[in-house]
């Protein structure tokens, strides 16, 4: 090492050191953003968000707004993006909120929010498996 330089910290303490520093960073920008002042503006502006991605009436997703593929049209994928706002620890306050506004305004609205809220979500309810069966197909089922 040059004189006068610490030499850089290795393995596990540099990566936990970095990731305080950019959890450190991004709560001090998160503290200047008007949206995270209260938590009624902040769910507001997600139900909005979620509303803009469905279409007046429509079972599927606006065209405009969440086009199949968002990277060849130099647009930016909202529902990924929303998805990771939404399952970040720092938003998990506003779900109860957001949760209770979307059920009350749209079925659809709440739908979409349970698909993109890990906390919302119940797979279970999705998962049909029986230990006994083995294979289930679409004229027969095979058991164990």
């Amino acid at each position: 090492q040059r004189a006068g330089r610490a030499a850089p910290e290795a393995g596990p303490a540099r990566t936990a050191t970095a990731l305080l520093a950019g959890n450190t960073a991004y709560f001090q920008r998160r503290a200047t953003r008007a949206l995270y002042h209260t938590e009624e503006m902040h769910c507001l502006v997600l139900e909005l968000a979620l509303s803009l991605l469905l279409p007046a009436g429509g079972p599927l997703l606006d065209r405009h707004h969440t086009p199949m593929f968002p990277l060849e049209k130099h647009r930016p994928n909202v529902p990924l993006l929303l998805r990771a706002h939404l399952n970040h620890p720092a938003n998990a306050q506003v779900l109860p909120l957001l949760a209770a506004r979307t059920a009350a305004a749209d079925p659809a609205l709440h739908r979409l929010l349970k698909l993109l809220a890990r906390r919302l979500f119940d797979p279970s309810r999705y998962a049909n498996r029986d230990p006994n069966i083995r294979f289930r197909g679409a004229y027969g089922t095979v058991y164990k």
